[in-house]
């Protein structure tokens, strides 16, 4: 039995020993529990230290042994001396010991002072200073380092070790070139990994160390940027900044409040927030650094609900505050600084979206929370999977219970409404921030609203994944001959044939099964089923096509949507099937079974290529 604790910082793994008698059968010790511990207080001296009193002459080199026979060859360990430092406490000076390998401990020949055997094992960790990689931590966003102002990083690494730190840590920012730049030395840690999903494990930490840029104030001006260190050398980190709140100066497009009390020293402000467009906002209100009676208090001590207007999806609230030209856009004391507001949703403050507003007069005033990333497009992708097969005689449809689609496509920059990363480069729906919502008027819809930075295309596919978790660990147990992307959206066609080389071939709308229009006129394929193949990959196209009873799952070519300067809103695509219609297993069956499932020989359709999805230009 093992176990791990602290003692004076130092990481120490207490093991317990096998008590042998001196007949050579095991009996229980007259004393103690038989624990000890052992901790390198450096790189060549380890200390143990036992329950029990020790026998001075059983305290020699030749009694210990150390090695890790985890490696081969063996790495061995020479113990140099062994002195009795203490009643039950000895210290071994060994040989230089590799910082964090975890090495075995054998003991033979050592007695307590009644002459017990105190034989056996225990692990413990090297000693020595750790290794460390050189990070350097880049910000090269010189607009947006201008537009925020006054910036620092903080990471979860301590100061004057570089190891992990539960808190983040400050660190100031130096330019270089067009952006700026700090390098700091970070413990080489390979138990750290930046897959969220091991967080969780009870033996090891494996918490990735973490960076952000704040401002003075401590607001957050990028993501936190999750990274590991597992070898030593250099390494580099990006920081990208997220879009810098800019206040918002009349004109803003809605109307000012009427101050009904001129002349009482208060200002009256229109707080909006305009979430038409993404609905990404549960329960929304503003979190204010002044109190209901408009006086500024940096404590953020009032939060007011935003209300629904008359349109879905547009928010406001009135609020007073206090007339006070010593306030500032650029204050940096508690008698300078604007007032300030805070979006909160969802039982959050999202620190990143936030508006600063001074009030030099009574001048009422409306201003506009914004949503999203200024410096980008707003793109609202809009799918219909409420009709498509998951099962291959239709009987179910559109999802399996507890899961949702996911965007995946070729953006590596981009943010959702509330400013978190959405980036991608065709994951396969193991991007989270990617997962849509469905569209509370229209049963079916899903939608997703993304900032995208303009002048260009993007090809982007849908997936189905376990809701709130991704397809991540799905796509570890699919392998495939090209993306194994297990759930990716799919037509229904007529034929199992190339669709854009045989244009016969009609790819079925999974809501207008019953007026299917092929060559020789509409035909009725309520009651089809979708092929399942022979299961040997590949296949042709089977004699007596097209059949009523009959549909084909086909590959859908990237769906592309071309982003310029203004609001983008796709068309509404209908989702026919999904890739796993005709695998013998669910994706929750897959995720149970722990084995690893090739998509391969399901895959009849294999190097075709489909034709756009049906679609229509609103739900």
């Amino acid at each position: 039995m093992s176990a791990h604790r602290a003692v004076g910082g130092l990481v120490v793994v207490g093991a317990l020993l096998a008590c042998t008698g001196g007949g050579g059968g095991t009996r229980d010790p007259p004393k103690g529990d038989g624990f000890a511990a052992a901790y390198s207080v450096d790189e060549t001296t380890l200390v143990l230290a036992f329950t029990r009193k020790l026998k001075g002459d059983t305290v020699r080199a030749d009694v210990f042994a150390v090695e890790d026979r985890t490696v081969v060859p063996a790495v061995v360990l020479t113990v140099l001396s062994a002195t009795r430092s203490g009643d039950a406490e000895v210290t071994l000076v060994t040989g230089t010991q590799e910082h964090g390998r975890t090495y075995t401990l054998r003991i033979t020949g050592l007695q307590d002072a009644d002459g017990n055997a105190l034989d056996g094992t225990l692990n413990f960790l090297g000693g020595g200073v750790a290794q460390t990689a050189a990070v350097t931590f880049s910000v090269p966003d010189g607009d947006r380092i201008r537009a925020w102002g006054n910036l620092r990083l903080e990471l979860t690494v301590q100061a004057t070790t570089g190891a992990f730190s539960d808190r983040l840590q400050a660190v100031s920012l130096a330019a270089s070139g067009t952006g700026l730049a700090a390098t700091v030395q970070v413990v080489v840690d390979g138990d750290r990994t930046v897959d969220r999903r091991d967080d969780v494990d009870p033996v090891v930490d494996r918490r990735a160390y973490a960076a952000r840029v704040v401002t003075d104030h401590g607001v957050p001006a990028s993501p936190l940027v999750p990274f590991a260190v597992t070898a030593p050398g250099a390494l580099t980190v990006e920081v990208g900044l997220l879009a810098p709140p800019t206040p918002v100066q009349p004109g803003s497009g809605f109307t000012p409040p009427t101050d009904a009390n001129p002349g009482d020293g208060v200002k009256r402000i229109r707080i909006v927030v305009d979430d038409r467009l993404s609905g990404e906002l549960v329960n929304p209100a503003v979190t204010c650094s002044f109190t209901a009676a408009g006086d500024f208090d940096a404590s953020f001590p009032q939060q007011r609900v935003l209300a629904t207007p008359t349109e879905s999806g547009l928010y406001e609230v009135e609020a007073g505050i206090k007339v006070d030209p010593n306030r500032r856009l650029d204050g940096l004391t508690d008698s300078t600084l604007p007032y300030i507001l805070i979006l909160h949703t969802n039982g959050v403050d999202v620190e990143t979206i936030n508006l600063s507003i001074i009030a030099p007069d009574e001048t009422p005033e409306a201003v506009v929370l914004p949503l999203g990333d200024r410096t980008m497009t707003p793109v609202q992708f809009r799918v219909d999977v409420g009709g498509s097969f998951l099962v291959a005689d239709g009987s179910q449809r559109g999802l399996f219970p507890g899961e949702a689609p996911f965007l995946t496509g070729e953006w590596q920059r981009a943010a959702d409404a509330l400013g978190r990363n959405a980036g991608d480069a065709f994951t396969g729906g193991e991007q989270t921030t990617l997962e849509m919502r469905p569209d509370p008027a229209h049963p079916g819809v899903w939608t997703k609203t993304l900032w995208l930075p303009p002048g260009r295309p993007y090809g982007w596919k849908l997936v189905r994944c376990q809701a709130g978790v991704g397809c991540g660990p799905l796509n570890e147990r699919v392998a495939s001959s090209g993306r194994a992307f297990a759930t990716v959206m799919k037509n229904l066609a007529t034929e199992n044939l190339d669709a854009f080389a045989n244009p016969q071939v009609v790819i079925v709308d999974p809501h207008a099964l019953s007026s299917v229009p092929l060559a020789s006129g509409s035909t009725n394929y309520s009651g089809a089923h979708v092929y399942v193949g022979n299961g040997a990959g590949a296949e042709a196209n089977p004699a007596g096509m097209p059949r009523a009873d009959t549909l084909f799952k086909q590959e859908v070519p990237d769906l592309a949507v071309v982003v310029g300067d203004e609001p983008v809103i796709t068309p509404v695509y209908v989702v026919g099937t999904w890739r796993d219609v005709n695998l013998p297993v669910r994706p929750a069956e897959i995720l149970a079974g722990g084995s690893v499932v090739s998509l391969t020989p399901y895959d009849y359709d294999e190097g075709f290529i489909g034709r756009y999805p049906p679609s229509r230009s609103a739900p």
